[in-house]
């Protein structure tokens, strides 16, 4: 009777996990689709929030971006994008720049400042180039490989936006004591403690002195009230606007303690 039961077992456990993946290869189908009409329907562009506008080619679009094109994509950073618009920046960083959503939308929230996107993937540094070139942005966004502490500490401004996005890469690019003009920037860093345990215990202790800390965690419920434009039915909609994260997703956001106000003067927090 073990027997049996052990045959059974060897023989489901193959079946289950051919079931599964058509399973997920018939749920990515759908979302292809789904994109597709998401993005005839807005004509390549950006629905809301705060990139609300920017052209996103199809062809950069991979079945989970549909946030992005509905402009609900980390959601939970809108209020702060909005609040940091009133200031000054000459200068943002879009450390991890991927097919350079945040890149172009920044380069658009703010128009006098000079964008680097970086990336050490090869084909995400082409893919941005894809996207800015749509925006016409090519002059405003230098894309370029690998960021260090020391290429921050020779080249940045205390007028800037540091946006730090690079899978667990923080801890070696964001390190004050190699590169001491982090200390007088604002920074953004998602954290990813999911990729990197303890990531956050070793970071932001190194701008305790420095910095107000804000910790933003992932609300797992989407605003959808100004999507009704969409083009999308409610089971399509729900299904757009997830983001597929696993674990708790946090950001920390970082203004230094003596920053500069809204008008570029040196104040003192």
């Amino acid at each position: 009777m073990i027997a049996g039961k052990l045959l059974l077992m060897a023989l489901y456990r193959p079946l289950q996990r051919r079931f599964s993946a058509f399973r997920s290869r018939r749920h990515w189908r759908r979302m292809a689709a789904i994109l597709a009409k998401l993005h005839t329907h807005l004509k390549g562009r950006v629905l809301s929030g705060p990139f609300g506008g920017l052209i996103y080619p199809l062809e950069l679009g991979q079945p989970d971006r549909c946030p992005m094109l509905l402009g609900v994509y980390e959601q939970e950073l809108h209020s702060t994008l909005e609040r940091l618009r009133r200031r000054t920046f000459t200068q943002i960083i879009d450390i991890g720049c991927a097919e350079g959503y945040y890149a172009a939308g920044l380069a658009l929230l703010f128009p006098k400042a000079q964008i680097y996107a970086f990336d050490i993937d090869k084909h995400a540094q082409a893919r941005c180039q894809t996207m800015c070139a749509a925006n016409a942005l090519e002059q405003k966004v230098n894309i370029m490989g690998e960021c260090t502490p020391a290429w921050l500490e020779k080249n940045l401004d205390d007028k800037c936006l540091v946006f730090c996005d690079c899978e667990g890469g923080e801890l070696s690019v964001l390190q004050p004591a190699l590169a001491p003009v982090l200390k007088t920037v604002t920074i953004i860093i998602e954290l990813h403690d999911n990729i990197c345990p303890g990531l956050s215990e070793q970071l932001l202790p190194r701008f305790s002195e420095s910095h107000q800390l804000e910790l933003i965690s992932q609300n797992p419920v989407r605003d959808t009230s100004r999507l009704s434009g969409c083009g999308l039915d409610k089971a399509e909609l729900a299904d757009a606007v997830r983001e597929y994260r696993t674990g708790i997703q946090q950001w920390a956001v970082l203004e230094p303690r003596c920053s500069h106000g809204e008008s570029g003067e040196l104040q003192n927090e």
